[in-house]
């Protein structure tokens, strides 16, 4: 089951029939994940839901878990959005462990708070 971690923006849909494009690049952040889990997976969503078109996922191995400084992983998601109507949405980002049992604690986007992350909403008619 996937939970938030985090809303990172909102934007305006301006055209009834476009598609949005939303690419998040920063770092992730796991500081634990539990034993016997492979890692996490990170997925980017708007208005809560995961796209319909492929995936807009990255994931995030055990090893890279928990390493006492901070520093994440830095990572770059794209999703492709369509059916959404002509008004204010949300981007926020979630994560759940990869195998089913698992779990993890402290998951975060910018972890060391540098400020660098951002995302990009392009609507393409």
């Amino acid at each position: 089951t996937y939970t938030k971690v985090a809303d990172i923006g909102t934007f305006t849909k301006l055209l009834a029939n476009s598609t949005i494009e939303v690419t998040f690049n920063g770092r992730t952040y796991v500081y634990t994940v539990s034993l016997g889990s492979a890692g996490a997976i990170f997925e980017l969503r708007v208005d809560g839901a995961a796209t319909s078109n492929g995936r807009a996922r990255a994931s995030y191995k055990y090893s890279e878990a928990g390493n006492g400084n901070n520093i994440g992983v830095q990572t770059s998601i794209t999703g492709v959005f369509t059916g959404l109507g002509a008004t204010t949405h949300t981007v926020s980002m979630w994560v759940q462990a990869k195998e089913a049992g698992g779990s993890g604690t402290g998951a975060q986007l910018d972890p060391g708070c540098w400020s660098t992350d951002h995302v990009v909403v392009k609507e393409l008619k």
